[in-house]
């Protein structure tokens, strides 16, 4: 579907500015077939992915204009629109660990608890562009954050990297990487809100049918920490093996909020990326694929937002949007049971994720 251009291109253009971090840039990747990208480098942020729809090309991702209003002073409750969320991923309970012998605090920023790395996260931070380019496997934008050693109360200097690769046919690899130079949680996610209808459809996804490839779940209290329990997803509103409209069993869920289990992986090299989940939308004909070779993904229905103003005016209400995060699974770092999300002096993370968009004939 759509019509192929030319060649593949990268534009950069001001993106606003951060107290504290500096002036952000926003760029633009095209491919043949367009597919267009747009990521910022604050925050590493997805800004905006254009399908090349049947019916025209449609922006499924939402998103704000400019850096501002994805910093948003820090305020709690901010949506996280595409940007990618560390040191640790999800909720620390307590926003407390102990690791080598040593307990540590770090800034609790969602009740008690610690939220995407703290008030402070990678998410607010003006990383830096360190390449970009195109070769045989696409067009590709890598993005550099140096966090200091004590940042957010976390051990360690950590080394992160994200690189962004539009494969081509509709392909988006997000491979996230990082070091470290003392014993560290780290756990990172890409926090990407897709509305396949269009970010600016004005509908919810509840009519998106999504398939989730996991026998389990991690349950959680009302502070939604793990309890260490993994639940059977078989009759339950999470059973999401065989693809269901998200919308059918949402309000029986409570909104979904939670942790699938999909592996025991360390989002380490070598490790076999797997399917994981599949999103779809009938209205416009628009899918994905999401493999991963993360041990977790996070289906985030969008139950918090209210109303908030994105990209070009459009308007995102309470589920206007879902997050499909892979991820270590939350507060790991304080439950033994769970794959561990430490990582050493000497180890690279390793986190890959994959979209595979294709564009089906919308139905009538």
């Amino acid at each position: 579907a759509g019509v192929a251009i030319a060649m593949a291109t990268l534009t950069s253009e001001p993106f606003g500015e951060v107290a504290g971090e500096g002036a952000a840039t926003l760029y633009t990747l095209t491919d043949r077939h367009g597919f267009v990208l747009s990521v910022t480098d604050f925050g590493a942020a997805i800004v905006r992915f254009v399908v090349p729809a049947e019916r025209g090309a449609v922006d499924v991702a939402l998103g704000f204009d400019c850096a501002e209003d994805y910093d948003a002073g820090g305020k709690p409750g901010r949506p996280y629109f595409g940007c990618v969320v560390g040191r640790v991923a999800n909720r620390i309970g307590g926003a407390k660990f102990s690791l080598g012998g040593e307990d540590y605090t770090v800034p609790a920023n969602d009740g008690a608890n610690a939220l995407h790395g703290g008030p402070k996260g990678f998410d607010r931070r003006l990383w830096r562009k360190v390449d970009d380019g195109s070769d045989k496997s696409g067009q590709h934008i890598t993005f550099e954050l140096v966090s200091e050693d004590g940042d957010m109360g976390f051990p360690g200097e950590v080394v992160a990297r994200v690189t962004y690769t539009l494969e081509g046919n509709g392909r988006l690899r997000t491979q996230m990487e990082a070091t470290t130079t003392k014993e560290t949680p780290l756990s990172l996610a890409q926090h990407c809100y897709w509305n396949l209808a269009g970010h600016d459809a004005g509908t919810t996804v509840d009519a998106h049918v999504l398939e989730i490839s996991s026998n389990g779940y991690t349950a959680s209290n009302s502070e939604l920490i793990p309890t260490a329990e993994i639940v059977d997803v078989t009759g339950t509103p999470f059973d999401f093996r065989l693809g269901v409209a998200l919308g059918s069993r949402v309000e029986e869920a409570g909104g979904y909020d939670h942790n699938f289990v999909l592996s025991r992986n360390r989002c380490r090299r070598g490790e076999d990326v797997k399917r994981c989940a599949r999103l779809s939308c009938v209205s416009t004909g628009v899918a994905f694929e999401l493999c991963t070779n993360a041990p977790g993904v996070q289906c985030y229905s969008g139950n918090f937002l209210d109303g908030v103003t994105g990209k070009h005016g459009a308007v995102y209400h309470k589920r206007g949007g879902v997050a499909l995060e892979t991820q270590g699974w939350p507060n790991a770092v304080n439950e033994l049971s769970f794959p561990s999300v430490i990582l050493r002096p000497g180890e690279t993370y390793a986190h890959t994720m994959l979209h595979a968009f294709t564009c089906e004939a919308a139905a009538e």
